[in-house]
């Protein structure tokens, strides 16, 4: 039985992300941290995908996150002490490749050469390490997307985080107690309207964490 709305998994999502960074930022040797934390990207990925397939305007929902990944990205390089662009980034990516290989049918001659070049260029920024999530995290998006009324999108996503997890970190084996979790989505809303949520969120809650670090530590 299908029992979680969007908004449930909307909030999952967000709690273990803060959970994951306080880890990250606050408690970098508390392992359990990063495992709980490692359940909210897959959800947000596939959140990614609902959101831009059900928008009534896919030009305003790419400039929103645009938006918020320019806002975040000092920010997060601060708190994580890292150079490297933060996952707003990676969905921006996503996103685009999802345009460019629907746009194919309108002219497969352009539209393939548009979409191998947006290729060549995410290797190129995988190659410098500075995608969040990597590659993967670029596709996950785009198998809920394009497989969005089909059950093999879970098997594909979680062959996806399977490769993610031989290229990164040993506890990323973890992500993959969130397509269990997606696999109880019913498609409901649910009562509130949290569409603008993990924008919000996102940058607010990485700026508190960091003050906090600066302040305590």
């Amino acid at each position: 039985m299908k029992i979680l709305n969007r908004n449930i998994l909307k909030i999952i999502a967000v709690i273990t992300m803060l959970i994951d960074h306080i880890g990250a930022i606050l408690f970098p040797n508390i392992l359990v941290l990063k495992i709980i934390g490692r359940l909210s990207f897959p959800i947000f990925a596939f959140f990614i995908a609902e959101g831009y397939y059900y928008t009534k305007s896919k030009k305003k929902y790419l400039a929103l996150l645009i938006i918020f990944a320019i806002i975040t990205e000092p920010i997060y390089c601060y708190a994580f002490n890292v150079f490297r662009l933060n996952i707003l980034f990676t969905f921006i990516f996503s996103i685009i490749l999802i345009y460019l290989i629907e746009n194919i049918n309108k002219d497969k001659l352009l539209y393939t050469f548009y979409t191998i070049l947006f290729f060549i260029f995410l290797l190129m920024l995988f190659l410098l390490g500075v995608i969040e999530y990597g590659i993967v995290g670029v596709i996950l998006p785009l198998i809920f997307y394009f497989f969005k009324d089909s059950n093999l999108k879970y098997f594909i996503a979680i062959l996806s985080l399977c490769f993610l997890t031989m290229l990164s970190i040993d506890y990323q084996i973890f992500s993959l107690l969130s397509i269990l979790i997606l696999y109880f989505y019913n498609g409901n809303k649910g009562k509130y309207n949290l569409k603008y949520i993990f924008y919000i969120f996102y940058p607010a809650h990485i700026l508190l964490l960091y003050i906090i670090k600066l302040l305590i530590f």
